[in-house]
């Protein structure tokens, strides 16, 4: 299996205890708002923070085993730090209207599936989060935090990990325990304070000392241990060192002072963790909710979860299910457009080129699904060697796409289309539905891309070609596992995304319409633009 196929949790086998996850708010707020960019309600309101925030939120519980569940967010208001240094955080912007005028959607959400919205006043999120993993700890619960936030990995012991955010090239979220930390910051959970405190924080305008970065303040924390290891050997510094450190001394101890978290919040009442129970969440109580947004994917989703409106906990999949293979045998490629035929004939079809100019295009391979989550992928040519026969490869696809024994699916079935076109003189004689267009039909506003509509209906981070394929080369050049995930998954997503389309244009009632008009229109532009149109001169 492929290591980008799925990971395990840096506690997975130690321990049975209970998890507790809760949600740094805003930071998914904001990710969700500026990762998916504009998405319009019938009404022309922005919807792309409430959007991303609850598929995150039902991918988290579709995928972890959670027990209790809630979301910190901070308050209006200065706090404890605002004391300690007036120009805290007042580098920050104000939020964009159309982010802010979201955030009463998501808590009026939360708070119709009776998902705790932890907000006090004088509080930040991150002190909140530390307060109630703290309390977890006492009652033998491990916590689970979901944030961006490196303040918060200074929390980080056997009974408290963090889920980030993905890196390029990863999938949702990362896990990170001690072990974690130590490989990516280069410093231990206990040295996070310290190296915060030397290397600042702009984004809330903790200052740190000027001129020393990441791998200067681990170097630092790797020979000293801590801050005051650093100041008591100034003496063995350079020069320049040691002026940096002399004269932000005063910024580096009250950046510590800064980033260190409170944890007391909760000291005196305790929790009750029944308030917190992922099972009490009232899925179809939200239903409206997400009506009135015309979030009809989440609304499917969520009908099937809480069935005739009766309360169900979410179903629990494996943590990966998708099976992805690489096919360079000519007979069982044959063998699989066979099973494909018998199974119903619809197939999701993806090319892979050299480059997007349909007419410059040499192909390089092609993936192809027909049931969900199982994928693969035919490389012709890979790192300079011939793989699979062209011929035989061509000779099969005249057979089943150009005689019509398949009926193609594709994102933007018009590229592959006019490159099997223009190449190999093969004609896909059933064009079954193109993702692109039935997007394009269900939400004319939306970025059409397949990444972005794999996040915003499957609720599936995809990996990006420009994460895996540097800009001088081409998918045959790069890793070979890494390529085969890449293509197959381009054809795995395809199929879903069409499965999921095919409902929502038929409840839509333009699924006719994408049939009998769009479709049938994409194959005379294509035509079109192959070989031009004549003009009548004279009427012009």
């Amino acid at each position: 299996m492929s290591p980008m196929m799925g990971w395990s949790s840096p506690l997975e086998g130690k321990m049975k205890k209970k998890k507790s996850f809760i949600i740094d708010g805003y930071g998914l707020i904001y990710r969700s708002y500026y990762g998916l960019g504009r998405m319009l309600s019938s009404n022309g309101e922005n919807i792309s923070a409430v959007y991303g925030f609850f598929t995150t939120l039902l991918k988290l519980i579709r995928e972890e085993e959670i027990d209790y569940i809630s979301v910190a967010m901070d308050s209006a208001g200065p706090t404890f730090r605002h004391e300690l240094y007036e120009a805290y955080k007042a580098n920050r912007d104000a939020a964009p209207e159309d982010l802010h005028s979201q955030v009463p959607h998501i808590e009026a959400i939360l708070k119709a599936l009776g998902i705790p919205v932890l907000e006090h006043a004088g509080w930040e999120a991150d002190d909140i989060i530390a307060s109630l993993a703290h309390e977890a700890t006492k009652d033998g619960i491990h916590t689970v935090m979901f944030t961006g936030d490196k303040d918060l990995l200074q929390l980080i012991t056997d009974d408290v990990s963090a889920l980030r955010p993905a890196r390029k090239g990863e999938s949702f979220y990362r896990p990170m325990g001690k072990t974690e930390v130590k490989e990516e910051f280069g410093v231990s959970v206990e040295q996070i304070i310290d190296y915060l405190a030397l290397i600042g924080d702009s984004s809330d305008n903790i200052p740190g000392v000027r001129g020393i970065g990441p791998k200067g303040a681990a170097k630092l924390l790797e020979e000293y241990t801590t801050l005051e290891g650093v100041y008591e050997a100034l003496e063995e510094q350079t020069s320049t060192m040691r002026k940096r450190l002399e004269e932000n001394k005063e910024a580096a101890l009250l950046s510590r002072r800064l980033v260190i978290l409170d944890s007391t919040l909760y000291q005196e009442g305790g929790i009750d963790w029944e308030d917190y129970r992922v099972d009490r969440i009232d899925w179809a109580n939200s239903i409206p909710l997400f009506q009135e947004l015309g979030m009809r994917t989440i609304v499917g989703e969520l009908e099937r979860l809480s069935g005739e409106k009766a309360l169900k906990p979410l179903e629990k999949p494996k943590k990966d299910r998708r099976t992805y293979r690489g096919v360079t045998d000519l007979g069982e490629l044959k063998s699989l457009f066979e099973s494909a035929v018998k199974s119903g004939g619809i197939i999701a079809f993806d090319l892979e080129t050299d480059t997007v100019v349909e007419l410059d295009a040499t192909i390089i391979g092609f993936s192809f699904a027909w049931e969900a989550y199982t994928a693969y992928y035919v490389p012709l040519v890979h790192q300079g060697k011939t793989l699979v026969d062209e011929g035989g490869v061509k000779s099969l696809l005249r057979t089943y796409l150009e005689e019509g024994r398949l009926k193609v699916v594709g994102q933007n079935i018009k590229f592959d289309y006019k490159v099997l076109k223009v190449r190999w003189n093969i004609t896909i004689r059933h064009i079954h539905a193109d993702t692109m267009v039935a997007a394009w039909l269900l939400d004319a506003a939306s970025t059409l891309n397949m990444d972005f509509l794999a996040l915003r209906y499957l609720g599936v981070e995809t990996l990006r070609y420009t994460d895996i394929v540097p800009k001088d080369k081409t998918l045959a050049e790069i890793d070979y596992e890494k390529a085969l995930f890449y293509a197959a998954e381009d054809a795995d997503i395809t199929l879903r995304l069409w499965q999921s389309f095919e409902e929502l244009l038929s409840e839509a009632g333009l699924l006719d319409l994408l049939r009998t008009l769009e479709l049938p229109i994409l194959r005379i532009i294509a035509h079109m633009e192959l070989e031009g149109i004549f003009l009548d001169e004279g009427v012009i």
